[in-house]
């Protein structure tokens, strides 16, 4: 139980380093120091920095879950499932002084060139959270809410990249506005035509 503690507060304390400053600006020390760990820990845990970093990816998914739940879970809807993810991110986002991202997003940016071991992992993490879009989107086809011209699949990689982008426009302008737009175009607008 204690080795799990140990491994978990160096993914915990690193991807909090991690988030705000990158991969590459992020050192071993750093994240060890952060965590009260020695050195020699770290390799006990991880071959490499590599693998601590692979194992990041994991740790946000993990994260980018709990949020999603917690986000939906009074939500019958697809489409009031989607609403309520991207406005708690907003909500989330606003307490980060518009500055940080998504953690998946910004390791793409960085990483997924880089390092094809990070570009396999990041496109399955990836690839997951469109699934969660084009499984919403598709319980209200199913059900009958959203009209046949509806297609999950492309219009979950559309709104996932619509989302991304947004966020880089957010990082740059260091406001919400970006994010209005996102949701405003997407909700009022793009997705709307198709619902009843």
């Amino acid at each position: 139980m204690a080795r799990e503690l140990t491994k978990n507060a160096i993914l915990a304390k690193g991807a909090g380093i991690i988030f705000r400053k990158g991969f590459n600006n992020t050192g071993l020390m750093e994240i060890l120091n952060e965590a009260g760990v020695p050195r020699g820990s770290f390799y006990f845990y991880f071959k490499n920095k590599e693998d601590y970093g692979l194992q990041i990816i994991d740790f946000f998914m993990k994260n980018i879950r709990g949020f999603a739940g917690r986000s939906i879970a009074d939500e019958k809807t697809g489409l009031g499932r989607l609403k309520n993810f991207f406005s708690s991110l907003n909500s989330w986002l606003g307490t980060l002084d518009y500055s940080c991202g998504c953690p998946i997003g910004n390791l793409s940016q960085e990483m997924g060139d880089q390092n094809e071991a990070f570009r396999l992992k990041l496109r399955d993490a990836y690839g997951e959270m469109k699934g969660f879009i084009a499984d919403c989107l598709r319980d209200d086809l199913e059900s009958g809410l959203a009209g046949e011209g509806i297609d999950p699949e492309p219009m979950s990689v559309f709104l996932a990249n619509a989302w991304e982008g947004a966020l880089i426009d957010m990082k740059l302008q260091k406001n919400a506005a970006p994010l209005r737009i996102f949701m405003d175009t997407s909700f009022n607008i793009i997705l709307k035509q198709y619902y009843k």
